[in-house]
């Protein structure tokens, strides 16, 4: 398999820095959950797998990620990632993987995968805050630390998650260097102490929190890293009722619960626990 040529696509479509693809290629990519569409001996489309599982109270689910799905645009409409989600959910049947998952890059997308049985179980929970809120002070018993590395990344993630008691899909340490990759690449941020982190981009003077965590499952933890960010107003993704923010004070501007990712669950043993199971967090995107 060409990685060149896939590299080339990849750009084409996304517009991603060349290093970036790179480092997605010498940490994730592998060429068995590399699945593309020709013509003519050329790659019209393409997409990647990743490895991932999903925690249901303890009991760990194999699953595959669908990222990075793309079609040239002179290629598009002719069915090929239609054959393309076909044959990976044939390759996850051949794993034995109980589900595949994936992140729709825009809203109307939800529909459209919809149509191939993936589900919009993956909920988070978004809160508009401004800066200047009533309660918003900083919290002087935790301190910002630099440095996090992929290994302390995971385990504040996890520890942070098993509080909620609610599925969530878990990752290795290669996707966390990865996104460590993405934030320095486009001017994102992420803060830490040995407890908690934050991280994101800003934009138009709001910072946009794409995951926040807290071994604590205090935000306390998390109001004090948003001080350290120059901006405005924050809006927060955060996986639903972990974190009680009315209770630590802050007046919040907007809250709801939106949709996080779907799932195509594909063990009998799966779908009848994501009938009990309320709010699954999938978080990590990579998007």
């Amino acid at each position: 398999m060409g990685h060149n040529e896939l590299k080339n696509l990849w750009e084409a479509v996304f517009f991603d820095d060349r290093a970036v693809i790179d480092k997605f290629f010498g940490l994730l990519q592998k060429d068995e959950l590399t699945l593309t569409e020709k013509s003519g001996g050329k790659t019209m489309s393409v997409l990647y797998l990743l490895e991932n599982k999903l925690n249901i109270d303890g009991k760990i689910y194999n699953g595959l990620y669908v990222y990075a799905a793309a079609t040239l645009p002179e290629h598009r409409r002719k069915g090929h990632m239609e054959r393309l989600l076909g044959k990976a959910e044939n390759i996850a049947e051949s794993k034995n993987a109980d589900f595949i998952s994936l992140y729709p890059a825009a809203e109307k997308l939800y529909h459209y995968y919809s149509k191939f049985g993936y589900r919009p179980v993956f909920k988070t929970e978004k809160a508009i805050i401004e800066k200047s809120a009533k309660g918003f002070i900083v919290n002087t018993r935790v301190r910002t630390a630099p440095g996090l590395s992929a290994s302390e990344f995971i385990k504040i993630r996890e520890n942070s998650l098993n509080i909620a008691g609610r599925p969530y899909i878990t990752w290795r340490e290669n996707a966390a260097e990865f996104l460590f990759c993405q934030l320095k690449a486009y001017n994102g941020f992420i803060l830490s102490n040995n407890s908690a982190y934050i991280y994101g981009h800003i934009k138009d003077g709001r910072a946009f929190i794409n995951e926040a965590a807290s071994v604590a499952g205090d935000f306390a933890d998390i109001a004090t890293l948003l001080n350290d960010i120059p901006a405005d107003s924050f809006e927060i993704r955060l996986p639903c009722g972990l974190y009680d923010i009315e209770n630590y004070g802050i007046d919040i501007q907007e809250r709801c619960i939106a949709d996080g990712g779907m799932i195509l669950p594909l063990s009998e043993e799966l779908k009848q626990s994501l009938q009990k199971s309320p709010h699954p967090y999938l978080g990590i995107t990579l998007e």
